[in-house]
């Protein structure tokens, strides 16, 4: 959780060391394969990709290239795994512009209508359902 919440008066060295690290891991997560049947996995979960990105949040400049590029890896991932919640959702959509989360979505479920609201996103991009 270090990557998470570096202190605030974290030089940028070690600012960069969290943000090699935070990079990695998301390698890392990505590849486990998607446990889609229900199983439980030994991969990453909901609170992985919660902290990923809380650690973009507070690591990279708000709006900047390295930040929307790892938020929106994180996000396809999550949803591609069926591990989105309300939660990731809601970090999501508090650190990008609404028009990164259009272009996320559209690029998950081309041609879709789906929506800027939690309760219109697909089922399928979490496994907790929301009802």
């Amino acid at each position: 959780t270090s990557c998470a919440s570096p202190p605030a008066d974290a030089g940028q060295q070690h600012r960069n060391g969290a943000a090699r690290i935070l990079v990695e891991t998301l390698r890392d997560m990505n590849r486990f394969p998607s446990s889609n049947d229900g199983e439980v996995s030994d991969g990453p979960n909901q609170e992985s990709y919660a902290l990923f990105m809380q650690g973009c949040i507070h690591l990279f400049e708000p709006d900047s290239e390295e930040q929307n590029m790892l938020l929106k890896a994180a996000f396809r991932e999550c949803c591609r795994k069926g591990l989105l919640n309300s939660i990731i959702w809601d970090k999501f959509r508090n650190a990008v512009r609404p028009e990164l989360m259009r272009t996320c979505i559209e690029e998950i479920s081309p041609g879709s209508e789906i929506g800027l609201q939690y309760e219109n996103l697909p089922e399928e991009w979490s496994c907790t359902g929301r009802h």
